[in-house]
């Protein structure tokens, strides 16, 4: 049987913490696999951490991983570290939040190949202008500076075979504001990649991180990092001796 990491990052989501374990308990005694939750929990005030550690003296499937406020990109990288180091066959990454169903997972799980990697597309996407603003833009970036089209490169909803994320991870820096950016890039452009149409729902609880007032500082760093980033495509293409696809 498979052995499959989910990885979860938790900033101040103590409102969704109780139905999400409900949620993960139904979801893997569904699921034809070896589960191992790591929830990240990113330096939260309030009582995440508490209400993790709490769920987790009960439920051998959850790991709870407790580090110092570093933001979402970091929290997601160090939860992928800790998953290779299992030796995990598959990485399967969502948020917290439970805008998107754990269980949107079963039928693309039991189509999955070891050569492909499933990224997620949020379906009548439930946000905010401003994430919608910031999603489009780096449509048009990835598409225009790397050739490749990613309909949601961003999606919280992401399973990829371990030996590509180890793959990916060697060429992201730790302090990427969104690392699942970077990853989708390489698995796009270097492996074969699935994109996914997966539901989406309003935000039941938590803090929206992006708004009016601080979304041009966001779209000045991701595309300052994608400039980055494209100028060593040629190491990250190169240095894999699969060939490139295209979807």
């Amino acid at each position: 049987m498979d052995k499959m990491a989910t990885v979860i990052p938790f900033y101040n989501e103590a409102d969704c913490i109780p139905s999400l374990i409900k949620e993960l308990d139904e979801f893997i005694d569904l699921i034809d696999a070896t589960v191992t939750v790591f929830a990240i929990n990113d330096g939260s005030k309030d009582n995440s951490y508490e209400l993790l550690e709490e769920f987790s003296n009960s439920r051998t499937w959850l790991k709870v991983i407790n580090q110092p406020n570093g933001g979402h990109g970091n929290a997601v990288l160090n939860g992928y570290r800790h998953a290779l180091i299992q030796n995990n066959d598959w990485i399967f990454q969502i948020d917290s939040d439970q805008q998107i169903p754990v269980k949107e997972l079963i039928p693309l799980w039991q189509k999955r190949t070891p050569a492909n990697a499933i990224l997620g597309i949020r379906r009548n996407r439930q946000d905010p202008k401003e994430r919608l603003v910031v999603s489009k833009f780096l449509k048009i970036v990835i598409n225009y500076f790397f050739r490749v089209t990613i309909e949601d490169a961003n999606c919280p909803f992401r399973l990829i075979p371990a030996d590509k994320l180890q793959h990916c991870l060697k060429f992201i820096p730790q302090t990427t504001f969104a690392p699942n950016i970077f990853i989708s890039i390489i698995l796009t452009s270097v492996f074969k990649v699935e994109q996914s149409y997966v539901s989406h729902a309003e935000r039941q609880g938590g803090t929206n991180s992006i708004n009016r007032l601080n979304l041009f500082k966001i779209c000045k760093r991701c595309f300052f990092e994608l400039y980055q980033f494209w100028k060593t495509r040629n190491s990250w293409k190169q240095s894999q001796s699969i060939p490139q696809s295209s979807l």
